[in-house]
C-alpha cells in the first residue's frame, strides 16, 4: 500500500467518523434542543464537533421559534367580565367580586363596592378603552377597562362618578391593576 493510498484512507476515515459525529450530534439536538447543548459529553468533543453542533443548534432555533417583530400589531383580546355578587354587609352594602376572561385565561380583578355592569361600546368614553364595567354604589363607584397601551393591552382601574342633571360622568386617574399577555 502506497502512502498516498494511507493518506486517503485515513482523510477517508476522518470524514466518515465526523459525518457519524455530525449525524448523533443533529438526532440529539432535534429531539432536545436545550439537552443537547449542555451534556457532559458535548461539552469534551473536538471544536470541529462543537462547530457543527452550533450550527445545526442555531438551524433548528430559527425553523421551529415564532419571533414577533417589535412593532407588530397585536389584536385586541377577547374579553369576557364575571361577576360574583356577595352578601351585604351590616350596614347594608354590597360588594361584587370581579374577574376577567381575556384570550380564555382568568385574572382575579378583585372585589368591588356596589354592583357592576358591562358597558356597551357606545357607553365607552376613555380613551383607548376597548371594553369595561362599572360598579356603583349610590352613584359612585369604580370603572376597570381593558385599555390599548403602546403595543399591548393592560386592565386600569379608575374611580367614576355619574353625572347628573345632563352633566358628563366624571372620571378619576386610572391605574393599571393587570398587563395582558
Amino acid at each position: 500500500m502506497t502512502k498516498q493510498t494511507k493518506v486517503l484512507l485515513v482523510i477517508l476515515a476522518a470524514c466518515i467518523v465526523l459525518a457519524l459525529v455530525v449525524f448523533l450530534v443533529m438526532g440529539m439536538t432535534l429531539s432536545t434542543p436545550e439537552t443537547a447543548s449542555t451534556t457532559p459529553e458535548m461539552a469534551s468533543t473536538s471544536s470541529t464537533t462543537a462547530t457543527a453542533k452550533a450550527v445545526v443548534h442555531t438551524t433548528i432555533k430559527t425553523t421551529s421559534s415564532t419571533v414577533v417583530q417589535p412593532g407588530t400589531p397585536v389584536p385586541p383580546p377577547t374579553t369576557i367580565w364575571n361577576f360574583h355578587l356577595r352578601s351585604t354587609d351590616a350596614s347594608g352594602q354590597q360588594y361584587t367580586d370581579v374577574t376577567l376572561t381575556a384570550n380564555d385565561k382568568d385574572y382575579v380583578l378583585g372585589t368591588f363596592v356596589g354592583t357592576c355592569k358591562t358597558l356597551a361600546d357606545s357607553d365607552l368614553k376613555v380613551a383607548s378603552e376597548i371594553s369595561a364595567i362599572q360598579c356603583l354604589s349610590q352613584g359612585k363607584g369604580d370603572e376597570v377597562g381593558v385599555f390599548k397601551q403602546g403595543n399591548a393591552y393592560v386592565v386600569k382601574k379608575g374611580t367614576i362618578e355619574l353625572g347628573v342633571a345632563g352633566k358628563p360622568d366624571t372620571h378619576g386617574t386610572f391605574t393599571v391593576i393587570q398587563t395582558l399577555p
